[in-house]
């Protein structure tokens, strides 16, 4: 019975929502319906004025702007930092996702937008201590077919649920998702 508001605009009103286990889910609705409220009410960036949000496990939320990295520090450091592991280990999952050499010790503030989503995956699902959820907002707006790939690379190997948000319907048949929900804003 989530409910949320932005001043006087609702946007979820008694909204229920459940996933399972590895599940895939895509959120579906038009611009202005609750869609990425809705995810960072899940990931815990929001609070719901009413209801409630149980979720069991780690939750990794890659957001439009892919800001969940530090972008004053190095591939390799974020990796490390964020997967809770040591640098030498670091450096494998970053050569794992094309940081190589040098490249795994640019600053993230550099990155090209494909190159952010290749660091934001080697961190959030490049080690063994993957998130049991992955939510995706828009992952693929401006990304080359390149980097789309690698996305969908990774993706296939994760082994968690993902919840997304996507309108790139050849990228979401790549995914295998589950289940639609629609959301009516």
């Amino acid at each position: 019975n989530i409910c949320f508001s932005y001043g006087a605009k609702t946007v979820l009103s008694d909204f229920n929502f459940t996933m399972r286990t590895g599940e895939h889910v895509r959120l579906l609705g038009n611009n202005g319906a609750g869609k990425t409220t809705l995810l960072k009410l899940i990931s815990g960036v929001l609070r719901p004025s009413a209801g409630c949000v149980k979720v069991s496990g780690k939750v990794a939320y890659l957001n439009q702007d892919l800001s969940l990295l530090d972008f004053d520090k190095s591939v390799v450091e974020n990796i490390a930092e964020y997967a809770g592991i040591l640098p030498h280990d670091a450096h494998a999952i970053a050569a794992n996702f094309g940081f190589r050499g040098d490249a795994s010790k640019k600053k993230v503030s550099v990155l090209s937008g494909g190159e952010l989503l290749k660091a934001t995956l080697a961190a959030v699902i490049g080690s063994k201590n993957q998130p049991d959820l992955l939510i995706l907002d828009e992952p693929t707006n401006n990304l080359d077919i390149k980097s789309t790939t690698v996305l969908e690379n990774a993706l296939d190997q994760y082994r968690g649920a993902i919840l997304i948000v996507s309108h790139d319907e050849a990228f979401i048949n790549e995914l295998h998702i589950d289940r639609l929900v629609v959301i009516h804003g």
